[in-house]
């Protein structure tokens, strides 16, 4: 692929940035991997279930996370 570099930092919004990390863990596995993740400005994170869009994210990032971690594998090199 081309890509030289040893670490690279990762910029996701909140909920999805460990979704975000296993990904490109996946796909760039020797690659020293750094996840900033940047609070949404539609709720307040510490109280995500107060808010509609708080609890639509979570769902559905954490049905997406767990086919993440457990089903998808990056197509072979």
């Amino acid at each position: 692929m081309g890509f030289t570099n040893e670490s690279i930092d990762v910029v996701s919004l909140g909920v999805h940035a460990r979704r975000s990390w296993i990904l490109f863990e996946k796909a760039f596995s020797s690659v020293d991997l750094g996840v900033i993740a940047i609070k949404p400005k539609e709720y307040d994170p510490s109280r995500w279930w107060l808010f509609s869009a708080g609890v639509r994210n979570v769902i559905s990032e954490s049905i997406a996370y767990l086919y993440a971690r457990f089903i998808f594998s990056p197509p072979s090199k």
